[in-house]
């Protein structure tokens, strides 16, 4: 074929020459002709052997070869797929048989809808499919049976949680495959069934969780009884059921009662928990109206109130006194805090404040030096200079309250220029003296300047001070003097101008800018 059609393409070429294209024209058609029926042939050893779904297979490609080349064939292919369809579908219905002889319900299944599927590939091809749908309407319901078995099965056996699972699948299959309406009513009633039994056990196992005064128990068993009657209509509902519940719950409550009582009546945190738990359980049950309720709750706020007062507060008090008498008032602060929240949280037990009020403002007076101070400090050993210097200013300050030096030691810091001046680090002199520049205390920052500069510090270290401190001395001199050069004579000799050259070109620049 590849010849002839190499031969027929030649002869297209040659403009005019029309020798040889009809031979070749003609070759070719017989060569698709033998193909064809070489395909055809091949599809009639495959049905001979039974090989159907090869035949068709292989059919399929002939009809595709034969619509593509126009090939003319006088065989009757409609009638020979038939034939192969009609013998894969009798092929494939016996495998079914077979499956659901053998009680393999979900192999049967798999099989009819790959048999379906094979059907809905030739539509209207076969007239007849009588015997496949019986065998697939018989596997259908043979698997329905065969679920439907199971959970009765289950259901005998009491595992009334697997059978109503089991139930459940063999109602979803029944209207997956839309069995008739008696199908349904029978999973129906099955499901009912399962569910009347379930709830009867629920039932019955709180009734004996609670003689056994297991009160939490039967109280989840009745639970689920009562779901069960909110969600099944057609459940026949026990007599009572609400007032066992109510009842179960008020033992439940006076059982959490009398067991923290016993085991941490002077444990506060855990009688403050089971309250909660108890409140939980009253609203969830509605039994605020329960005069035993309210009885325990009375019991529960007077332990609560006795532990507070013979405990909780001379405790909080004792502690109170030790901080003072160690000097630690921060943890007095603390501690003090911690009266308040008590004072607040049983208000209405008519604790004592005295002890409270009498101390709150010294305490809190000496806290606040004592962490201010220690802020100083903590910034100082840090070399954060001028954050020390305003903290060991604000202790000075706190330090002036009578209370404070009745109870603590002060500072060396608080003599505050000696301190800076005599400091071993120049960084905590040079800081001193940005300090009291910012507060307008230039003769206090003058001097801490030159005190920086005597300890032998390079005046490059400290031409940021210097400018400052020029410009402000100009501005505080301008009116006392009438000419700048008098005036930063005071501070400035010839012999240190080269030391303070920044000084001095500050005063002057800042002077000339303001005449």
């Amino acid at each position: 074929m590849a010849r002839y059609r190499e031969a027929f393409t030649f002869s297209q070429s040659i403009q005019g020459f029309r020798f040889g294209q009809a031979e070749a024209e003609s070759r070719i058609q017989e060569a698709f002709y033998l193909d064809f029926n070489d395909q055809i042939d091949e599809v009639l050893n495959l049905y001979r052997n039974q090989y159907y779904d090869q035949a068709l297979q292989q059919l399929d490609a002939a009809l595709a070869f034969q619509a593509q080349t126009g090939v003319r064939s006088t065989y009757d292919t409609r009638g020979l797929q038939r034939d192969l369809v009609q013998a894969a579908l009798t092929q494939q219905v016996a495998a079914i048989k077979a499956a659901r002889q053998g009680q393999q319900w979900d192999e049967a299944l798999r099989q009819v809808a790959a048999t379906e599927s094979f059907l809905a590939a030739y539509p209207g091809l076969l007239a007849n499919t009588l015997a496949f749908e019986q065998v697939r309407d018989q596997v259908i319901d043979g698997k329905y049976q065969s679920l439907y078995a199971t959970a009765e099965a289950s259901t005998r056996s009491k595992l009334l949680d697997q059978a109503l699972t089991e139930a459940r699948q063999a109602r979803e299959f029944a209207v997956s495959y839309r069995l008739p309406a008696a199908v349904l009513s029978r999973s129906d009633a099955q499901l009912s069934g399962i569910q009347q039994q379930r709830y009867q056990r629920f039932v019955q196992g709180g009734d004996r969780a609670r003689e056994q005064a297991a009160y939490t128990q039967a109280l989840a068993q009745y639970e689920q009884a009562r779901q069960l009657e909110q969600q099944e209509a057609g459940l026949v509902a026990a007599p009572l059921l609400g007032s066992k519940i109510k009842a179960t719950a008020v033992s439940e409550v006076e059982r959490q009662f009398e067991t923290v009582m016993q085991n941490a009546a002077y444990d506060n945190a855990q009688l403050h928990g089971t309250y909660q738990a108890l409140q939980a359980l009253t609203r969830q049950y509605q039994l605020g109206a329960e005069p035993r309720i309210a009885a325990v709750f009375r019991q529960l706020d007077t332990q609560l109130c006795t532990n507070a007062h013979d405990r909780l507060l001379p405790e909080q008090e004792q502690r109170l006194v030790s901080q003072q008498e160690a000097g630690d008032y921060l943890a007095a602060r603390t501690t003090l805090a911690a009266l308040e929240e008590l004072l607040s949280t049983y208000a209405h037990c008519g604790l004592s404040d005295a002890s409270l009020r009498m101390v709150e403002n010294m305490v809190a007076a000496c806290a606040s030096y004592q962490e201010t101070l220690a802020a100083a400090q903590q910034a100082e050993a840090r070399q954060q200079f001028g954050s020390a210097i305003k903290q060991y200013a604000t202790a000075a300050q706190q330090y002036q309250n009578p209370a404070v030096q009745a109870r603590l030691a002060g500072h060396p810091a608080f003599q505050l220029y000696p301190y800076l001046a005599n400091h071993p680090n120049y960084r905590m002199t040079l800081a001193g003296a940005d300090y009291f520049l910012s507060q307008r205390q230039h003769d206090q920052a003058w001097a801490l300047l030159q005190a920086t500069i005597r300890q032998g510090v390079h005046p490059k270290a400290t031409e940021a001070v210097q400018q400052r401190l020029g410009s402000a001395l100009a501005v505080r001199d301008y009116l006392a003097a009438a000419k700048w050069k008098t005036a930063v004579a005071a501070y400035v000799g010839k012999s240190d101008r080269k030391t303070y050259q920044t000084m001095y070109q500050a005063f002057r620049k800042q002077w000339r800018r303001m005449g």
